[in-house]
């Protein structure tokens, strides 16, 4: 089966023969249209009166877009209404107080944690260097601790000491609980 053939760029004076069944149709009615339209005048004329064609439809087609564009006095052409002034500065100081927030949590958090635990250890601290006053003194009585004229006095230190040594005991406890729940969060 024969296929015919196709000569092309005969401008140049080169022909080429290629079988139709290789070319796509697009080509071929290009390569058509240049055979046909090769070397007269009317090619010029046909270019330009189609590139003419082509801008008026690409104008027209530019209006039609810009006037659909163009909100409509009794309906608005965009598919959401935007919003408010007031909304998005409502909005953007919303998103002002969430930073601070997060910049606070970040900075005053480990801050306030730690100053925590060492105000409870110097309490403690404290608690225990007043435990020590009471303590030497009901030492200085221990004698008097059953009868005798200081015996008020030495029952008064004793308990002071007991109370002051719980006081003691409890905030260096607190602030180890404090310090290690920091450390199970964090770990």
């Amino acid at each position: 089966m024969d296929c015919p053939l196709l000569t092309s760029d005969v401008l140049l004076g080169q022909s080429e023969s290629v079988s139709l069944l290789t070319f796509p149709v697009t080509e071929l009615l290009f390569s058509a249209l240049l055979n046909f339209l090769y070397g007269t005048e009317s090619l010029r004329r046909i270019l330009g009166v189609g590139t003419r064609v082509a801008s008026n439809m690409l104008r027209e087609r530019a209006a039609q877009t810009s006037q659909s564009l163009k909100p409509d006095t009794k309906t608005s052409a965009l598919p959401y209404e935007p919003a408010p002034l007031s909304q998005v500065y409502a909005e953007r100081g919303r998103g002002v107080v969430r930073g601070t927030r997060k910049f606070g949590q970040s900075i005053w958090g480990p801050f306030a944690h730690a100053s925590s635990v060492l105000w409870l250890e110097i309490t403690g601290l404290f608690f225990g260097l007043f435990a020590l006053f009471f303590a030497s003194n009901a030492y200085k009585l221990r004698a008097f601790y059953m009868t005798g004229a200081e015996h008020q006095k030495f029952l008064i230190y004793a308990i002071c000491t007991l109370v002051f040594l719980y006081f003691t005991v409890s905030s260096f406890l607190r602030a180890g609980r404090k310090e290690k729940q920091k450390r199970q969060k964090t770990g």
